[in-house]
């Protein structure tokens, strides 16, 4: 999917207008599944001038110096620090105002930053607006949301920035947020692969898993118990680059299982982690490229409940 000219990308308030007819139409209705996708922390990072910069005044998280920005110039390729908007010679005309063209200073890298931070706090406005109007509803304690992603973002770790290419925590390392009627809101740190989120709200629905033809686990009973059983290690990948790196605590693994570090500007929402291996001294939690989804019966926790302009 080319992304650039047009087929998806759209901004959240874009897609707000259609999901909110949608459930004005449907949502009191019973036995319903709406899957809402939300583009805008992914590259290009297009939020509306208007929205502002929540995050002008925070600097680049602290493992990203100057020094890394050197190092990382001298690493060629595409989303590299020469060219953090793709390709040179650019074939999509000119970035956003909000990514730079290079990071070509640690203003650039901040800017790159930023841009992301801004696109997940749109995207978090966006799922507010959907919590409010299922609240306006009378459904919200009765539905069950899902917020999720397909990947993370790397901001110069291995070298890439506004990119998703590798076997890395950068990229694999995504959120889950999860509310369910009955299950108390908290952190839940088990190792666990994206299969096993459908694993997981199938056997909270009571609905028989297909045995054989998943290879998702559900996590049901140790949500119910308030336990934090996965798996003993992930081993990750990414697309046709044949990366592979362990992650875990098990014998023989070669994951860094040490704690986490991220540039978080925030407390994080309650919730479900279900991939939380170790960073490495100096790398960068990346954020998701949002997605939601809600069903009736059941529901999931939002912090934020501002509404997109």
């Amino acid at each position: 999917m080319n992304l650039m000219k047009g087929l998806g990308g759209e901004r959240a308030d874009e897609v707000l207008p259609g999901v909110l007819d949608w459930l004005r139409r449907r949502g009191r209705d019973d036995h319903w599944f709406l899957h809402v996708h939300l583009w805008d922390p992914h590259t290009p990072y297009t939020t509306p001038e208007s929205y502002g910069n929540p995050f002008a005044d925070d600097p680049p998280p602290a493992w990203h110096t100057e020094e890394v920005r050197v190092r990382n110039w001298e690493r060629p390729g595409p989303h590299s620090a020469q060219e953090p908007w793709g390709f040179l010679p650019d074939e999509w005309g000119p970035p956003p105002p909000r990514q730079p063209e290079q990071a070509a200073s640690m203003d650039d890298v901040k800017a790159i930053f930023d841009g992301y931070d801004v696109g997940i706090r749109y995207a978090d406005d966006a799922v507010g607006t959907v919590m409010n109007k299922l609240d306006e509803l009378g459904v919200l304690d009765e539905t069950a949301i899902l917020l999720s992603s397909d990947h993370g973002e790397a901001f110069g770790e291995l070298g890439v920035y506004a990119d998703h290419q590798a076997a890395d925590e950068a990229t694999c390392h995504i959120p889950a947020i999860l509310r369910w009627p009955g299950i108390d809101a908290r952190t839940y740190s088990g190792l666990h692969y994206q299969l096993d989120l459908a694993a997981t709200v199938v056997d909270l629905a009571d609905i028989t898993l297909p045995v054989g033809w998943w290879n998702g686990e559900s996590v049901k009973d140790a949500l119910l118990a308030g336990d934090d059983a996965g798996r003993d290690h992930l081993v990750l990948s990414q697309g046709h680059r044949r990366g592979v790196q362990a992650q875990g605590s098990g014998p023989g693994l070669g994951g860094d299982t040490g704690p986490a570090q991220g540039h978080a500007r925030g407390p994080a929402p309650a919730g479900i982690q279900p991939l939380a291996p170790g960073r490495r001294p100096g790398e960068e939690d990346a954020g998701p490229q949002a997605k939601g989804q809600a069903s009736k019966p059941s529901h999931a926790e939002s912090t934020h409940r501002g509404r997109i302009p």
